[in-house]
């Protein structure tokens, strides 16, 4: 039977104190070096946070000193002109809503445009485009319109009768806004 020679000799694994020391001071570095950096990292970010709440207080400080300097003059300034456009514009949501509820099923919107007028009573007008199928269907969404309490002289501009269908504009002036 032939055996088997082996010429590469195996030694085993060995683990001397000194390469015990050496491992666990590695391991131990590292720790720290983990440790340390954790540690500037907080530091670094307790100062910004210290930081940013020292720019809060300043900008609340200031926002507080322009809102009682706001309070105090009443009749100029920007924000005094924009809260007054703002009471003055109508509230286009309801006014819209109102609108889709004055529709009858045979009429069709393509366009709602508003537009300045020179009337002293009111500010703003609109112009609506639309398809209607039948001209009593758009004589329905014409009173509808001229019952409503947003609008007020709504007018048939024009119509037309194209294929089956009139298309039509109308104009009416929105009704000045109503002070609470």
């Amino acid at each position: 039977m032939i055996q088997r020679i082996n010429f590469i000799q195996k030694e085993g694994l060995q683990i001397t104190y000194g390469t015990l020391l050496w491992g666990l001071g590695g391991v131990v570095f590292t720790c720290l070096a983990i440790q340390g950096i954790v540690l500037l990292a907080h530091y670094r970010t307790k100062s910004q946070f210290k930081l940013f709440n020292e720019e809060i207080k300043k900008l609340k400080a200031e926002r507080e000193q322009l809102l009682s300097r706001d309070e105090v003059v009443q009749g100029s300034g920007p924000s005094f002109v924009l809260r007054k456009i703002l009471e003055e514009e109508p509230e286009w949501s309801t006014l819209l809503a109102s609108v889709a509820r004055a529709l009858p099923p045979n009429v069709w919107l393509v366009s709602f445009k508003t537009a300045a007028k020179q009337d002293a009573r009111s500010k703003r007008g609109i112009i609506v485009n639309g398809t209607a199928k039948t001209p009593a269907a758009l004589a329905s969404f014409l009173n509808a319109l001229e019952e409503n309490p947003y609008f007020e002289k709504v007018v048939l501009t024009s119509s037309k009768e194209e294929i089956g269908v009139f298309n039509f504009s109308a104009s009416c002036d929105i009704t000045p806004k109503r002070k609470s």
